[in-house]
């Protein structure tokens, strides 16, 4: 039945008297007996007439007297108008109208919302019930930034740095008061928008505009990344908790968490506050629970996101601590689980970063000994549980488990072996190796050795330390140093020398067509399958690059060449990219051709001099996956980070 133009004019002027329950007959007419758009207009006006800055002015009185008024017909007409106002847009020949109305409202309302947020919603001496309504009807007006209908004037107001910061308080608010929870929200009136499904939105909608800011995301939370991190994380977890779980609430979560990872000052943080952790967990929780029968498209999307944060982040800094946290979690056989949900979300795309995990980054990492070992139990434990007889064998996931499987079996014989540690004089120039104990430490860097004084001394003056050494230093304050171990280094000698048995025909053939030539090995182990370079040194030109380091590792090779060709026996020249993150290791050698099993027998005795060998930390702060695709976002930190300084020059530790 058609709704009176009488009753909506009573309503109306109920409203303007002040009456609360005005409030609900109108929103009903709208929703429940869906009058028409000439009483639509007429309704809305009212309501923006409710928030006029005569109201306002009032309002700000009335309480600066502290007379306890609460504008709870404000509160209550916020509420209705993120009810109503998709209604009137969501036919084409109103939808125009209807945004010119609210675009034409927005400076008073934005001033209203920022009034109820700080005067109601922040403090604590208003009645709690009151400020729960307030930012709900806060976060509902905001939310009609997930309305396609209003997509015409969402950049006009949802761009609006006050209304950022205000969601993003609100947000923080949920997870630090537990009266404003959002498992609060059902036991009065349920929300019509979720903050994590709007602040999703929002990134969605502005993340690559020319307006946004990434430092704005951080100035809620009191400029402190960390403090964004948590609160992230704060959501994920609550999320992961509810029974039954909401999907959607859990996949913006995930989402959210990537995107703002990008951040570096939110990325790490996230990552040291357990977030690879938090999303194993729920990566198993999902593929080990039961769902109703239209669950599985968003069950299958959510482990989606999931592989996408793991796979975007787990690299980050040195990635070390990462890939180790992962695996350690139970992520080889989590990600094997997923199999039967991959059908629910037939984009290979959707799935891409669960066999880049699988057939890829782990793999490469396995040049490591404690990624190997982890490896070596998850491959254990995988294979006791039975998975592999119910996989879909030819498959994309199996081939890249097959590449796992491939890597374990090969490279779990070396990790037995000598471990013998002989360290090398960082003096190129100098070119003794001892066996350790009878070298010193630089305390600076706290990475390389030296025989003496004079060499310390001479490599920080002239052979590039003073750069390295301060850069490392940066590095290890900024918390992105992994210690690599003399095992580490074991293992890494074992590796390369297995490789070289099926590069010792290249490496033979080259050395007699170019007689008395030094010959060099480049392998890439950050790759995965790993590659490898065998050329004479006089056709080697510039290395590759390798950020702000090129200098100082171009200095070191072109040291290494030097002391070579001054031996009296042949060597050989290693260079090893050893992947670790964004900060890829470089394994540098020079080492007497026999040592390789390359020699042709002429020579009898090892020479223990005019030997190298150090494992250099690229200096520079590179491009993790994600800031590929935004470079500019942490340029200026990595600036400081890179940027060269003049420490004091280090002393020796024994």
């Amino acid at each position: 039945m058609p709704v009176a133009d009488a009753a909506v004019e009573k309503a109306i002027d109920g409203l303007a008297r002040g009456s609360v329950q005005a409030v609900s007959t109108l929103t009903l007419m709208v929703l429940r007996d869906k009058c028409s758009f000439a009483q639509f207009q007429r309704i809305t006006t009212a309501f923006y007439e409710v928030f006029g800055s005569v109201h306002l002015q009032h309002a700000k009185e009335e309480n600066d007297k502290d007379h306890g008024v609460h504008p709870t017909l404000q509160v209550m007409a916020l509420r209705s108008l993120s009810c109503i106002v998709p209604e009137g847009a969501l036919q084409e020949a109103h939808a125009k109208e209807t945004c010119n109305a609210l675009l034409n409202r927005w400076p008073s309302i934005l001033e209203w919302i920022l009034y109820l947020k700080n005067d109601y919603v922040d403090r604590n001496c208003i009645d709690v019930a009151f400020r729960v309504r307030a930012k709900r009807s806060i976060v509902d007006f905001i939310g009609l930034i997930q309305h396609t209908d209003l997509r015409p004037i969402i950049p006009i107001i949802f761009q609006t740095p006050e209304a950022l910061y205000t969601l993003l308080s609100l947000w923080r608010l949920e997870v630090e008061d537990h009266h404003f929870s959002c498992c609060n929200d059902s036991k009065d009136e349920p929300p019509v928008y979720c903050t994590p499904g709007i602040l999703d939105c929002w990134q969605a909608n502005f993340v690559n505009t020319e307006g946004w800011s990434w430092d704005d995301l951080v100035v809620p939370f009191d400029n402190d990344g960390a403090l964004l991190a948590s609160t992230t994380l704060a959501h994920l977890r609550h999320d992961i908790a509810q029974v039954p779980m909401d999907y959607d609430r859990v996949i913006c979560d995930i989402h959210l968490m990537t995107t703002f990872s990008i951040k570096e000052c939110v990325c790490i943080p996230m990552l040291q506050q357990g977030s690879m952790l938090a999303v194993v967990s729920l990566i198993f929780s999902l593929v080990r629970s039961e769902h109703s029968s239209d669950a599985p498209p968003l069950v299958a999307k959510a482990l989606s996101y999931a592989c996408w944060y793991i796979r975007s982040y787990v690299e980050a800094g040195d990635g070390l601590t990462w890939i180790t946290q992962v695996i350690g979690a139970g992520l080889m056989e989590a990600l094997l689980l997923v199999e039967p949900w991959i059908k629910h979300l037939p984009d290979p795309d959707d799935w891409e970063p669960l066999q880049q995990l699988y057939g890829e980054i782990i793999p490469k990492y396995s040049i490591h000994r404690p990624v190997l070992e982890l490896l070596a139990k998850a491959h254990r434990d995988i294979e006791a549980t039975g998975l592999l007889e119910t996989m879909e064998k030819h498959t994309p996931l199996w081939a890249a488990f097959e590449d796992f499987d491939g890597v374990v079996r090969s490279r779990l014989p070396l990790l037995a072996g000598d471990d013998t540690t002989t360290y090398s004089c960082q003096n190129v120039k100098c070119g003794k190796s001892r066996p350790a104990g009878e070298f010193k430490q630089c305390t600076g860097c706290l990475h390389v050795y030296y025989c003496s004084k004079e060499c310390q001394s001479f490599d920080w003056k002239h052979g590039k330390h003073r750069i390295y050494c301060n850069t490392i230093q940066k590095r290890r304050a900024h918390g992105a140093i992994t210690h690599i171990s003399s095992k580490d280094h074991h293992l890494f000698d074992a590796i390369i020398l297995s490789d070289f048995t099926w590069l010792q025909p290249q490496v033979q053939d080259l050395v007699v067509a170019n007689p008395g030539v030094l010959v060099a090995i480049h392998s890439d182990y950050t790759e995965w399958p790993s590659c490898h370079t065998i050329e004479p040194v006089t056709e080697t030109t510039q290395l590759p690059t390798c950020g702000t380091c090129d200098l100082v590792l171009h200095a070191k090779w072109c040291d290494m060449i030097e002391l070579a060709r001054k031996s009296t026996s042949p060597r050989i020249l290693i260079r090893s990219f050893i992947p670790c993150g964004i900060y890829p290791k470089v394994k540098l050698q020079v080492r007497p051709i026999e040592l390789v099993g390359l020699n042709d027998g002429g020579v009898s005795l090892v020479d223990t001099e005019n030997t190298f060998e150090h494992l250099y930390e690229c200096s520079n702060v590179g491009l993790s996956f994600m800031d590929s695709a935004f470079p500019e976002v942490n340029r200026q930190e990595r600036e400081i980070l890179c940027s060269g300084g003049a420490p004091s020059t280090p002393v020796f530790a024994v």
